[in-house]
């Protein structure tokens, strides 16, 4: 049984991840806002990523007494507003920036200074990181600088693969 963290478990792919993880019989935890209902068996937080401060201590009550994550999903992700960048207000870039690259900083952070050994991460990434869709403003680019993050990741943590997926619409 392996030991798999999933972030944005309360719908779309993270809850799709969630669900056929513990359907293979995989030991999975998972965070989001809200708890969904129809997931027994995971091992739950509710917790808002955008929160920082709290991040830290949310998550080591989560994963309390564990050395060894094989698989940790950051799937957590708002889309924001979709309008052209030069109407686009900065306090809305900056919260779709916290949500989808500082809070995946901050999850790494605490996961790795806890001394959990982590295998193998995936980024939950997007075609709109490279192709810079009008409209898509602060996701496009929360997206692009998330890819960038997870190859810094990955030349300092060499321990732990690190790969990105874009799942497309």
């Amino acid at each position: 049984m392996r030991n798999v963290l999933v972030t944005g478990v309360s719908m779309g792919l993270g809850h799709g991840f969630a669900r056929a993880l513990l359907e293979d019989g995989e030991r999975v935890y998972g965070l989001s806002r809200r708890e969904p209902e129809d997931l027994p068996g995971m091992i739950f937080r509710a917790m808002d990523l955008a929160d920082f401060d709290a991040v830290p201590g949310e998550l080591s009550r989560l994963l309390d007494g564990l050395s060894r994550l094989d698989l940790l999903i950051l799937n957590a992700g708002v889309l924001g507003e979709i309008r052209d960048m030069r109407e686009s207000p900065l306090a809305d870039l900056k919260n779709v920036m916290d949500v989808n690259l500082w809070s995946n900083k901050v999850l790494l952070d605490a996961i790795f200074e806890s001394g959990i050994v982590v295998t193998q991460v995936v980024a939950i990434s997007s075609g709109a990181a490279v192709n810079g869709n009008r409209g898509w403003s602060g996701y496009s680019i929360s997206k692009a600088a998330f890819l960038m993050m997870m190859k810094l990741y990955a030349a300092e943590a060499s321990e732990t693969h690190f790969s990105s997926f874009a799942p497309g619409l």
